[in-house]
């Protein structure tokens, strides 16, 4: 209810933001008329070079150094109340405005009268790329019916812990999605980075393509960061330009940069075991030939241990080191003929009596309840 109030409300003072359709570009938002114009004057090579631009709603703007002279106006001209808050403030009442950034800093200029609802932030002396942020997947959790996927991204310099944040995740491939910015999910971590985490469900053989990204609220008005143009995890179908987000493909608590694919393991039977699942937890296949049975596991684990035994009313389980075959697979092969015509096995982390089972196991069409474990008759 929550989720669905907010997006009424952003839909309401923000006017329809972009549809993702198969394009990465975010549409900025574009602000009531008139048009504000900026420019100033800054000296290169002894010559004075004039920078002039058109200025949006929400943007992030740079100015090079301070003691620059900036200049706003509307276009066409109209007499509107101008707000300066940061290291200098003021206020005025004009259709064009001349500004002295004497401190570096970030400031905030808008407009809020004669129906123009306006704002941007100017970083004075910063560098234009620190609106650019580059992401590394940390890891996923499962709460037993969705997996919630944290991206971690470089925090701006010009953002501040009490700020409000918002991200956006949209799946790439559905050409209805709303763009909308979401007030959960976007936590500051420490001093330098920032946690992005959304929720799917689990996807199969099949995986996700989504793209995101996170921003800071300036009032009403949702300031985006940018993709780093060098970043792997970039959009692949941007222009390039930072108008751009980030995007990942996910399946099943794992993700990937976009163009990377998961792998399933060669030689899995599609028709036994888990493979048709919506979370395909066990793979198998016999392979008479050979006299093996060849078993794959899924898990987040980095270091999984395999037990098994042939008999259950053995105390004790046979450990397994397994090998990985890629993708969150692991592989292990038994003897096709146990001695009762059955295996009793699971996996996890820790040997012996430190062992721990994972938490996919139960989650397996294998998972037999009077034993808690996976079972298998051959």
């Amino acid at each position: 209810m929550k989720k669905t109030l907010f997006f009424a409300v952003i839909a309401v003072v923000l006017g329809a933001l972009a549809m993702l359709g198969t394009s990465c570009q975010k549409e900025v938002n574009r602000p009531e008329m008139p048009e504000i114009i900026m420019s100033y004057e800054r000296v290169v090579n002894g010559e004075i070079v004039v920078e002039r631009q058109a200025v949006a709603n929400g943007q992030v703007v740079f100015l090079p150094d301070s003691t620059l002279n900036g200049a706003f106006w509307t276009d066409p001209l109209t007499s509107v109340t101008w707000t300066l808050s940061g290291p200098q403030t003021g206020e005025w009442t004009s259709d064009q405005l001349t500004i002295q950034f004497m401190y570096t800093g970030t400031y905030t200029l808008a407009i809020n009268s004669f129906g123009v609802n306006w704002s941007i932030t100017i970083i004075v002396g910063g560098d234009p790329t620190a609106s650019q942020v580059g992401t590394r997947f940390v890891g996923s959790t499962f709460d037993g019916s969705i997996f919630h996927y944290t991206f971690r991204i470089n925090r701006p310099i010009y953002v501040l812990d009490t700020d409000v944040l918002f991200r956006i995740t949209e799946l790439g491939d559905d050409v209805d999605a709303t763009y909308l910015p979401q007030l959960d999910g976007v936590s500051f971590v420490g001093t330098d980075s920032i946690d992005i985490t959304f929720a799917y469900p689990p996807s199969g053989n099949e995986a996700l393509n989504v793209k995101f990204i996170a921003g800071r609220m300036e009032g009403t008005d949702p300031i985006w960061f940018n993709a780093d143009p060098d970043d792997p995890y970039k959009c692949q179908d941007a222009p390039p330009a930072l108008d751009d987000i980030l995007q990942a493909n996910l399946k099943n608590g794992l993700a990937l940069p976009p163009g990377q694919t998961f792998v399933t393991p060669i030689g899995a039977s599609t028709t036994s075991a888990d493979y048709n699942e919506e979370l395909p937890i066990v793979l198998m296949s016999v392979n008479p030939g050979t006299g093996l049975l060849n078993l794959w596991f899924f898990t987040l684990s980095e270091n999984p241990i395999f037990r098994y035994k042939t008999d259950d009313a053995e105390l004790t389980f046979s450990e397994i080191t397994p090998a990985s075959a890629g993708s969150g697979y692991w592989h292990v092969a038994l003897p096709l003929a146990p001695p009762n015509g059955y295996y009793t096995f699971d996996f996890g982390t820790g040997t012996g009596l430190t062992f721990v089972q994972d938490q996919f196991v139960s989650q397996s069409t294998l998972y037999y309840i009077p034993t808690s474990t996976l079972k298998l008759y051959l």
